[in-house]
């Protein structure tokens, strides 16, 4: 049976954050081959979730407004405030979190890291080498969370990965050809970068 089967309630949470100081212009609004970015990642989540909510204070371009949209929530900061919105806005839902900078998400590496959710974790947080440097911002994140979430809020933790640290999390080795999928950008190098990966993809 495959994750997508075992998970009754899936929503997708794409993180939009704000101001993306290092990029120089808001991630939201990127676009790659004539189309935003948040459209492709949209696009790739949209067969394994039931809903897609975007969760920040960034624009977002016209074919994507019709979503709903939250803030972070108040006195939080970083990703986990994202990943804590969407948990308090439907809490008995499991969330595929995805931050919008992710250009080269693929539906192929959605299904796969659903079909390897655990029941039993709270998250599930894929990795490319090591399980302590897992992945918590193309992950799932169970309705425990919140809990998780909200006691290393209030202690003054903000890195997603730091909070789950002392819980058992299941991570899942990436396999070699879905890793391009977990590519963030911060940077306009790492932009151009990720854009030369991905138009060699689309012209294979």
């Amino acid at each position: 049976m495959t994750g997508i089967r075992k998970i009754s309630d899936l929503r997708g949470a794409i993180l939009i954050g704000g101001r993306s100081k290092r990029m120089g212009a808001p991630k939201s609004m990127l676009r790659l081959r004539g189309r935003f970015v948040l459209e492709r990642i949209a696009d790739a989540i949209a067969p394994a979730v039931g809903e897609i909510v975007l969760i920040g204070d960034a624009p977002v371009p016209p074919p994507m407004e019709t979503l709903p949209k939250l803030p972070d929530p108040p006195g939080v900061e970083g990703p986990a405030a994202g990943i804590l919105a969407a948990l308090r806005y439907a809490p008995e839902a499991w969330w595929l979190a995805v931050s919008c900078d992710l250009p080269l998400i693929s539906p192929e590496a959605v299904t796969w890291l659903v079909e390897h959710a655990d029941l039993r974790a709270p998250a599930v947080m894929p990795h490319l080498e090591n399980p302590r440097t897992a992945e918590p911002l193309f992950a799932l994140y169970a309705p425990t969370a919140a809990g998780i979430i909200e006691q290393a809020v209030a202690s003054g933790e903000r890195a997603p990965r730091r909070m789950f640290s002392r819980v058992r999390i299941a991570s899942p080795k990436i396999p070699a050809h879905l890793r391009v999928a977990w590519t963030n950008v911060n940077t306009p190098e790492e932009w151009m970068s990720a854009a030369t990966v991905a138009l060699e993809k689309d012209t294979c």
